[in-house]
């Protein structure tokens, strides 16, 4: 069935069609399968902010922590043009700053949770957030 879908993909259907591979490859627990259609997805949809996080969070799994972290810094830098900022911001700091201290990486560690705090501390309507990653 994911083989029909995916001969069938064009790019009106392409996010679409990807992203419900993905969720059959999270039910089926295939980690290289959801990395795939979450990949895909992204080509196909462009800049999707939750996507894009899923995808993260599943390398990290994967433990392609590196890349894990290239694709939060991408979030980041996305999110940080908008004021007031998203919880979008604020999520993918938080994910970041656990990979870098996967990798023992305590000082890029602190600063994203500096980052994290100064962020609520200007915009406490994203307080709630923070209680979330303490």
């Amino acid at each position: 069935m994911i083989k029909k879908a995916e001969r069938n993909v064009n790019k009106a259907n392409g996010k679409l069609v990807y992203e419900v591979m993905y969720e059959i490859y999270d039910q089926k627990r295939d980690r290289e399968g959801k990395l795939y259609a979450l990949g895909k997805s992204l080509q196909y949809g462009g800049y999707d902010k939750v996507t894009k996080h899923k995808f993260g969070v599943e390398l990290s799994r994967a433990g392609k922590t590196e890349d894990a972290i290239k694709i939060f810094t991408e979030i980041i830098e996305e999110e940080s043009k908008y004021d007031p900022p998203h919880d979008t911001l604020i999520l993918a700091l938080s994910t970041r700053s656990l990979n870098y201290k996967r990798l023992s990486k305590m000082e890029l560690y602190n600063h994203d949770r500096t980052m994290i705090k100064n962020i609520v501390k200007n915009y406490p309507f994203l307080s709630g957030l923070l209680r979330e990653f303490e």
